[in-house]
């Protein structure tokens, strides 16, 4: 049970990660551009 805790917490984790990158890297183009 731990474990699956500990493996969606962990994909919550990069979701969330990864959408900032993303907002960043979008938010990087529109300066740039």
């Amino acid at each position: 049970m731990k474990a699956i805790a500990f493996v969606l917490g962990g994909l919550f984790t990069v979701t969330v990660w990864m959408m900032g990158l993303m907002m960043l890297i979008g938010s990087a183009l529109h300066v740039a551009a």
